[in-house]
């Protein structure tokens, strides 16, 4: 679950935040005949708006979408490229974490559970 703050409206009134989950296998499958795929948009130009109302009434509550026709575009853009970072993942974001030995994951730095002691 990834949560976008601070999403505010066209006419500048209210303001909120959005929780948006990722898009399933299952999900991304049944949108393959609107230009979706496991790869990301892959359809015609033509069939963009149908495809983002689609991924958005699969992972947005009603309220939310309703909150996001409102809004001006760069915000339905943002949430967009927040459900493809949820989705397929952010190199970013990946990249700033790493895995210990038993698998846990420490949010920084290389990988040094077992490694040599510096100075050695």
């Amino acid at each position: 679950m990834r949560t976008i703050d601070d999403v505010t409206r066209a006419d500048g009134g209210e303001v909120r935040s959005i929780n948006l989950r990722p898009l399933s296998r299952k999900e991304i499958r049944g949108m393959k005949d609107i230009g979706y795929t496991f790869f990301g948009w892959q359809g015609r130009v033509e069939d963009v708006d149908e495809a983002l109302d689609t991924a958005f009434a699969k992972v947005l509550t009603e309220d939310d979408r309703a909150f996001l026709e409102e809004c001006g575009n760069k915000e339905s853009y943002r949430i967009w490229q927040e459900l493809l970072k949820e989705t397929y993942g952010d190199r970013t974001e990946e990249k700033n974490s790493s895995t210990t030995s038993a698998g846990d994951t420490t949010g920084t730095g290389p990988n040094t559970a077992g490694g040599a002691e510096s100075g050695d």
